[in-house]
């Protein structure tokens, strides 16, 4: 690398700014996650898994903490989207290697997916899909 080339300070123009509305509702909603954290009513989100089944217990919203059961094939995808984010092709391998019944079809899988990533138990991003919640039966 020529050392002389390189840049270390820039002046630019931003050609569009977030709206003043936006950007005091994400700081009213970071105020509001400091204070509930610093609180004994700490937000919370894992999963304990059995042998046929996931338990997701999710504490986010405070007012109404909530314990959701999710049976195969859903269980499994949790389960594998866990230790590092997998696309839609590496969850339905995942999914016939598990041998448990008939493996349901890509749109099933799709399906499945957008309803996880609806209730926020999945993040997607560029195809992937990794598991918001922690195992609490995890070994560390």
């Amino acid at each position: 690398v020529d050392l002389e080339k390189i840049a270390y300070d820039f002046e630019y123009e931003i050609d569009h700014k977030v709206s003043p509305g936006l950007y005091e509702e994400l700081t009213q909603l970071v105020r509001d996650w400091r204070q509930r954290h610093a609180s004994a009513d700490k937000p919370f989100l894992y999963y304990s898994k059995s042998l046929s089944y996931v338990t997701v217990y999710d504490g986010r919203p405070s007012d109404r903490p909530m314990r959701m059961r999710y049976d195969w094939p859903a269980s499994s995808i949790i389960e594998q989207c866990n230790e590092a984010p997998k696309s839609k092709e590496q969850i339905q391998a995942g999914l016939k290697e598990t041998g448990r019944g008939e493996v349901p079809d890509p749109a099933s899988v799709e399906n499945l997916l957008a309803a996880l990533v609806a209730r926020r138990i999945l993040y997607a991003e560029r195809g992937k899909y990794f598991t918001l919640a922690l195992p609490t039966n995890a070994t560390f």
